[in-house]
């Protein structure tokens, strides 16, 4: 395969902020196609590999998806950098939302954190391939690609691991057949991307329904960061709130029910979080709520609010990255009105506390509990 070159773009809050994704090397490097073919990576990260597969050939059709909105973006910025137009990225889990497309002729996969996310993508993109094509898995070993690619035989009938670089390994198989060689690892209901789990949740006297997806932030559960926030934070009837990170959105809910009389807007940068926070939304016949993909507070920093409440995410991937949420406290200082309220839930382990007294002057513990703390602020007038 002759030599590329891949100008990459990326952030904070990206899969590769600070240095290329080794896993998304190999699939660059390993992966065979042939003039006009189709191929759709699923979970791209920033478009390194879609970008390199794409420069194979100008007839080539590349077809990236992933479920981070931060790395959509990157991805599009990196397919404009590199000037090509046979790329397209789509913020999406899997195939979810996508028309149905011709048989591809490759799937890629960047191996996901996560089982459930993992047999999604592969399940799609299974179907997604046509008869005679080739599907690759790409990732690390401390991420669990041995097991993945145990998974990958039992679909396909056939593996063969093709490469190794720096603890991480790259597995191809063949689509011999329409059908899966082996489906029982895959009978599993969450593959439907219409399937929701139904959590209830009760705090401070509100109940709320809230629905979500594998691989959404304490997707099976009530966290208990979540609670002890949504039971410290003060809200008025007629205030407007801003949660960040909403995740399935149990914590906007909380918030839309004790702000009766006014708004509520769920930010999130996964694609399965808010399609979760929206039926949530939807469930709860909240009409003072709306759910909107954001890139950490982006969605909202022409409005102002009484008060922005987050759980924020610290990884991205399995690396800690506390980037993400110290530009949540960034941004919460900025959409904030003067004498807005400020709320915080994190692990006490992590340290939040210098930069909220970097843009809001102070703090407040208002509890630490179960390993968690709630921090709060009140934004100068």
């Amino acid at each position: 395969m002759r030599q590329r070159v891949v100008k990459l773009v990326s952030k904070p809050g990206a899969s590769c902020s600070d240095a290329p994704d080794p896993a998304l090397m190999l699939l660059a490097e390993h992966i065979d196609i042939t003039e006009d073919s189709t191929v759709l990576h699923l979970n791209a990260g920033a478009g390194l590999a879609g970008a390199a597969l794409a420069m194979t050939a100008s007839d080539v059709t590349v077809i990236m998806t992933d479920r981070n909105l931060v790395n959509v973006l990157a991805a599009r910025r990196t397919v404009e950098a590199n000037q090509l137009k046979n790329v397209e990225a789509h913020f999406s889990h899997g195939l979810c939302g996508l028309s149905s497309p011709e048989p591809v002729d490759c799937v890629a996969i960047r191996l996901p954190k996560g089982r459930l996310p993992l047999l999604q993508l592969l399940w799609d993109g299974f179907h997604a391939l046509r008869v005679g094509g080739a599907c690759y898995v790409a990732g690390a070993n401390r991420e669990g690609i041995k097991p993945a690619i145990d998974l990958m035989g039992q679909l396909f009938g056939n593996v063969t691991i093709i490469g190794y670089g720096g603890g991480h390994r790259i597995a191809r198989s063949e689509k011999k057949t329409s059908s899966p060689v082996d489906s029982g690892a895959l009978n599993v209901k969450w593959l439907d991307h219409e399937a929701f789990l139904e959590l209830s949740a009760e705090i401070g006297g509100n109940s709320v329904a809230a629905y979500s997806r594998p691989g959404v932030f304490a997707w099976d559960r009530l966290d208990e960061g979540t609670r002890l926030l949504a039971e410290r934070m003060r809200i008025n009837p007629d205030d407007s709130v801003v949660d960040l990170g909403c995740g399935n959105g149990i914590l906007g809910l909380m918030a839309a029910k004790m702000a009766a009389r006014g708004n509520v807007v769920l930010l999130d940068s996964d694609a399965e979080a808010i399609r979760s926070a929206t039926r949530s939304v939807e469930a709860n016949a909240l009409t003072n709520c709306t759910v909107l993909p954001n890139d950490a507070g982006s969605a909202v920093k022409t409005s102002s609010f009484d008060v922005v409440v987050t759980n924020p995410p610290f990884h991205v991937g399995r690396r800690a990255e506390f980037d993400i949420a110290n530009q949540f406290i960034e941004d919460a200082g900025e959409v904030l009105k003067p004498g807005g309220r400020f709320y915080l839930v994190a692990n006490v382990r992590l340290p939040y506390e210098n930069t909220i007294r970097d843009y809001f002057g102070g703090f407040r513990v208002e509890c630490e509990e179960h390993g968690y703390k709630v921090l709060s602020s009140v934004k100068k007038v």
